[in-house]
């Protein structure tokens, strides 16, 4: 799973591919996670019938590797991109069949005053039929952070994404991968932002 099938799946998330990002992550969830003890542990491989019904895990349980490769594809899918700390960016990549993600306590850095310094983020995604809504603060003032929501199968309008109550009023939207999405500027602090 780590040597393969998870840098699959990283690449179609950064590719915005979602529809096939979508499938790869609900085999990832059924793969990782046992039901018999109630806790998600990442395999080395699983091997799988030829009838697709059945399926078991092989190899090391629990080898980093793996598990390093699974991380990194949940956290393309939270999207908190703070590689550059003086302009944070949070895109996070919600697969078509789910409704919701909820991060609290994600550090993150950013640049204050010319200084790099760590916050904590959350964030509560959640998505309807044709809309996103995105609750977001952090515990320090991270000041102006590009945000971009989706995917959406049909170009949306501006008014498809809610960010802390408002809709932004400065909105691109733009198509990548198979999906649409909706990029804007919000500030992210303890209390809720203006958008833009």
């Amino acid at each position: 799973m780590g040597y393969g099938q998870r840098f699959v799946t990283q690449s179609a998330l950064l590719l915005d591919r979602m529809h096939d990002a979508t499938q790869m992550l609900d085999w990832t969830a059924k793969e990782i996670y046992d039901p018999r003890i109630g806790s998600f542990i990442v395999p080395e491989a699983v091997q799988i019938d030829l009838t697709g019904r059945f399926w078991y895990r092989t190899g090391d349980l629990g080898n980093g590797v793996q598990e390093a490769e699974t991380v990194k594809a949940l956290r393309m899918v939270i999207g908190v991109d703070d590689t550059q700390p003086e302009r944070i960016q949070v895109f996070p990549r919600m697969p078509y069949d789910w409704n919701e993600i909820v991060i609290d306590n994600y550090p993150v850095l950013f640049e204050h005053m010319g200084k790099t310094d760590t916050a904590v983020i959350r964030y509560k995604l959640t998505r309807t039929t044709n809309r996103m809504d995105l609750n977001i603060s952090a515990d320090k003032e991270l000041g102006d952070t590009t945000i971009r929501l989706g995917p959406f199968k049909r170009q949306p309008s501006p008014s498809s994404i809610q960010v802390n109550g408002d809709v932004p009023t400065e909105t691109s939207i733009r198509h990548s991968g198979d999906s649409w999405w909706v990029r804007f500027t919000t500030s992210v602090g303890p209390r809720a932002g203006s958008t833009r």
